[in-house]
């Protein structure tokens, strides 16, 4: 949510009404239910705990898949650029600039790097496809590297993992009239 790569504040917002909604009437529900049985049936309330949780995720799902329907919440979808729209300088924010020019040049200063510390050097860029809807820069040259193209159509980024990607260490580049 605060990378804004997920969907609108008002978007989480309204998921997080419908988890409370939908959760936490759970807690009472499972103390009436046991404050309604007898100590020798705790099949009874096994049962009953059970059927609540079932409830309580199929009313989940179907406020979820209503959201959906109606256009509340939509799925996130990765921009696709084209060559035009990444061409120019790309900023880290921390001094780190990456150079694209239209005729497929690119120039790295003080990038990030895992290995290194900063990777700094000239090669060349190209776009290509890594999935149904994903999109990727490649560098070939002194900064050789991959980078995913995220954000939004308005807001491009462009970044890469540090290590495992559930994690969530990443290195995220805007272009340069953004930062």
């Amino acid at each position: 949510m605060t990378a804004g790569a997920v969907g609108s504040p008002a978007a989480h917002a309204w998921w997080w009404l419908a988890l409370t909604g939908t959760i936490v009437p759970g807690a009472p529900l499972a103390r009436l239910a046991v404050s309604r049985t007898e100590p020798r049936s705790g099949l009874k309330l096994a049962l009953q705990v059970v059927a609540s949780g079932v409830a309580s995720a199929v009313g989940l799902a179907l406020l979820g898949g209503l959201a959906y329907a109606t256009g509340l919440v939509k799925l996130y979808e990765p921009p696709h650029l084209s060559p035009t729209d990444v061409v120019g300088v790309w900023q880290d924010g921390r001094g780190g600039t990456l150079e694209l020019t239209a005729d497929g040049r690119a120039t790295a200063r003080r990038l990030s790097d895992t290995d290194h510390g900063h990777c700094e050097g000239t090669g060349k860029w190209s776009l290509g496809n890594s999935g149904t809807y994903s999109q990727e820069l490649r560098l070939a040259g002194a900064c050789g590297m991959t980078w995913s193209i995220g954000g939004t159509s308005e807001r491009p980024t462009l970044y890469y993992y540090f290590g495992d990607p559930d994690s969530e260490p990443r290195y995220t580049l805007l272009r340069g009239s953004e930062r």
